[in-house]
């Protein structure tokens, strides 16, 4: 992770802190559309799942 922000470059650490975060999602035939956003660890789970078999739809 980045180190904390300062006076002079607090956007800089927000953007990147985000992105950590955070995993946009987007139609590829729309690919200036709208995102879903998921937390890196709910996407971790679902891509993790789904790569061995065992996620399923509800």
């Amino acid at each position: 992770m980045s180190p904390p922000p300062t006076r002079a470059s607090p956007s800089a650490w927000t953007a990147s802190a985000f992105q950590a975060v955070v995993v946009p999602v987007r139609d590829s035939k729309v690919p200036h559309g709208p995102a879903l956003c998921f937390d890196a660890a709910s996407w971790a789970v679902f891509t993790g799942e789904s790569k061995a078999g065992q996620h399923h739809r509800r």
